[in-house]
């Protein structure tokens, strides 16, 4: 499988990927334009990633056209979630746009669509402690690891 090209890209990807040794059915949670669905269709059996957004629909269906394993769902995660089980399941920085409430109702539900020994991988900034919500243009909700893993 290929990995991205910048250093940054590459760290991203080598953490992620450690992750998925063992993994068959991989699951995206909001996947957007599909560019981690599609690292994970090159080397998984079967891929899922689902997306609100219409036009990030289209785009990750265009580029996951080529991939029979993988399939895109429009769907809100707080409600449309495709049945498990899944190993693992990967968030890409979706939860730091979503409110605390959310974030506890979408973590409790993808745990019980793991397969057993599997992992819920969440690439999200976060910051040393608590959280920081960022106000304005651009809003965001800046969490501490712990805060997350409290939620499972």
């Amino acid at each position: 499988m290929s990995s991205p090209g910048s250093s940054d890209q590459r760290i991203d990807y080598a953490v992620v990927e450690s992750y998925f040794q063992a993994a068959g059915r991989v699951l995206d949670v909001g996947c957007g334009a599909g560019t981690w669905t599609k690292i994970f269709a090159d080397r998984h059996d079967s891929v899922v990633g689902i997306e609100q957004s219409p036009s990030m629909v289209v785009a990750a269906q265009t580029l996951l056209a080529p991939y029979p394993s993988a399939k895109i769902v429009e769907g809100d995660v707080r409600e449309d979630l495709p049945e498990g089980p899944f190993d693992p399941i990967f968030l890409g920085g979706l939860c730091m746009y979503l409110n605390d409430l959310d974030v506890v109702a979408i973590l409790r539900s993808l745990k019980d669509r793991l397969a057993p020994g599997a992992s819920i991988v969440l690439r999200e900034s976060t910051v040393p402690q608590g959280k920081i919500t960022a106000r304005g243009d651009y809003q965001a909700v800046y969490r501490n690891v712990s805060l997350y893993e409290d939620q499972l």
